[in-house]
Formats: C-alpha cells, structure tokens, sequence
C-alpha cells in the first residue's frame, strides 16, 4: 500500500496522538503508515491508524502529547517488544508484538 501525502491541517483533524521519532519502533514494525506530512524542509512525520488511534511519529509530529504516566508504560511496551527478538521464535514475534500494540493502542485512546 502506497502512502498518501497528507495536508498539515487534514492531519490535525485527526486529532493524532504525538509519538516522539522512533519512540514505538519495534511496536510498529508490523505496521505501514497510511499517510505522511512533509514540507518545504523534507519528511515530518508518518500517521498510523491501529485499532481507531492516529499515531503521529516523526521528527515533526502532531497532536495531543502523552502524559508522563502513558509514555513510561510505551516505554516498557516497546522494551518488551525489542526483547522479543532473543525471547521468541521469527513465526510468534508479530502475534506477540501484535498483542503489546494492542496494549499500547489501549494506553493511548485513554490518553
């Protein structure tokens, strides 16, 4: 699926949550971005749509900002799905990784 470019205010009326650049890296490896936002300075930032949440993730990135709380426990999720690597055989690793995005994806609507 190609990504579609996406107007700066289009993007904002998806009232995105704001995930720092590489902040989900190993949740979202699964993952492929519908649209992207860049302007005359190059790429900002990819959204995602998992579950009904936008996730905005780039350098550039739009929307509400995680609470300390919320971005300590995506922390820990995306710890656990790095640590799948070393825990899990290469079939199990996107079930298992599905399942802390899904834990994520809960973490953030409740944002």
């Amino acid at each position: 699926m190609e990504k579609l470019k996406i107007k700066l205010r289009d993007a904002k009326k998806l009232e995105p949550v704001k995930v720092g650049y590489c902040k989900m890296f190993n949740l979202l490896r699964d993952c492929q971005p519908f649209a992207y936002y860049s302007n005359s300075y190059g790429w900002r930032f990819d959204l995602y749509e998992i579950n009904g949440v936008y996730l905005s993730t780039g350098y550039g990135a739009i929307g509400k900002n995680l609470s300390k709380e919320t971005n300590e426990k995506i922390k820990g999720l995306e710890r656990e799905a790095w640590e799948l690597k070393a825990c899990y055989p290469y079939e199990k690793r996107e079930e298992k990784r599905r399942e802390l995005l899904e834990k994520a994806c809960a973490l953030l609507s409740n944002n």
